[in-house]
């Protein structure tokens, strides 16, 4: 009689964890989008190409009659820059309950979304930059207007206007992304 008892009670406390875990799991997914940024085929062999001139470099400098230490220095390098230009890569862009999350190939950027002014589709263009990769694994840096891009396709892309920083970047589909961003600006 106890057993049945317990059973009962045991049941029925699975079907209400059940319950709540299916409305948490559906507001979860309610509250997080996931949008990709994948590389357009111009910065695919742009970075090809910049990947293969690191490595030509790196075996000239290796097969020179210079010192090993000298040969070590060039390669570790060119191996450090090439990592710092790959690190640097926009790859998913995640929208959260109340923030944006920029998520590069190592580290993150978040943007919350009472400090966004506005947001703006941007055509193609050809990003004058004060400095960056300007292609390779990307076009990642600092344009001439103090916005931080992080553009793998100059086709889709989305400017993001803060009160303070202005931001610059691509994602698969652009127009999506906006209906998404604006119905959790609202």
């Amino acid at each position: 009689m106890m057993f049945l008892i317990f059973e009962k009670v045991w049941r029925k406390s699975i079907r209400i964890n059940n319950a709540l875990n299916n409305n948490s799991q559906a507001q979860q997914l309610e509250n997080l989008k996931n949008f990709k940024s994948p590389m357009s085929k111009e910065v695919k062999l742009i970075s090809f190409l910049g990947s293969f001139v690191l490595l030509f470099i790196g075996f000239s400098f290796i097969l020179t009659q210079s010192s090993i230490h000298f040969k070590a220095l060039i390669v570790l390098s060119l191996l450090i820059l090439f990592m710092i230009l790959f690190s640097k890569s926009l790859y998913n862009i995640k929208l959260k309950k109340d923030h944006l999350i920029l998520h590069f190939r190592l580290g993150r950027k978040r943007i919350y979304f009472k400090n966004i002014e506005r947001i703006a589709p941007i055509h193609f263009d050809n990003l004058t930059m004060t400095m960056g990769t300007k292609g390779c694994f990307g076009f990642n840096g600092n344009l001439m207007n103090d916005t931080k891009a992080s553009v793998n396709d100059r086709k889709n892309m989305i400017g993001i206007y803060t009160k303070k920083e202005n931001y610059l970047f691509s994602v698969k589909h652009p127009q999506k992304f906006m209906v998404e961003l604006k119905k959790k600006l609202v």
